[in-house]
């Protein structure tokens, strides 16, 4: 990756985790109140606003924040494939990769919420926290039906293991 690919990526990819992460919020039903939800709401309503007035959000989940995300990830796989004159794909190629990149990016802050989650449960000494009560939120869902299934041995719970293990098989499995 040169120098300019990587300016593309890092410009692109911050919009969409902002995206993503205030649509997962919605959809776990992280309050609007949190100081993180609010910030982000924020952030992303530049982006936003003109397609709220025009589509309204149907019932809890604000899908227009999920086909932005995917309108940015779009727009930088074009950008990123304007870079290399060699490069040349069709819209169908481009919207697979598209989906591919926000899927990578979605299980990559996945990865980086889960690290937060366990070395604050080792760290972390009570107390309120907005952004570990947002990350909480929306690791917990996961990690539930995975201690259902594999209780904790001797205190030690190993959810948050094998979610990293389910991150990286479906990587692997996806190719990204």
């Amino acid at each position: 990756m040169d120098g300019m690919e990587f300016l593309v990526t890092v410009v692109f990819s911050a919009p969409q985790v902002v995206l993503l992460l205030r649509f997962l919020g919605q959809i776990t039903g992280i309050s609007p109140v949190n100081p993180v939800m609010q910030w982000l709401i924020q952030v992303s309503g530049s982006l936003t606003k003109p397609f709220e007035q025009r589509f309204s959000p149907h019932g809890n989940i604000n899908w227009i924040l999920l086909v932005l995300a995917l309108g940015l990830a779009m727009l930088q796989m074009v950008l990123v494939a304007a870079l290399d004159p060699n490069f040349s794909m069709g819209i169908v190629d481009l919207l697979r990769l598209s989906i591919l990149s926000l899927t990578r990016l979605l299980l990559l802050t996945y990865q980086t919420m889960l690290l937060i989650y366990v070395l604050s449960s080792w760290f972390y000494q009570g107390g309120y926290n907005p952004a570990l009560t947002f990350i909480t939120t929306l690791i917990e869902p996961i990690l539930m039906p995975l201690r259902r299934a594999i209780p904790a041995l001797s205190g030690i719970d190993f959810s948050p293991v094998i979610f990293l293990l389910l991150i990286e098989v479906l990587k692997r499995f996806l190719g990204i």
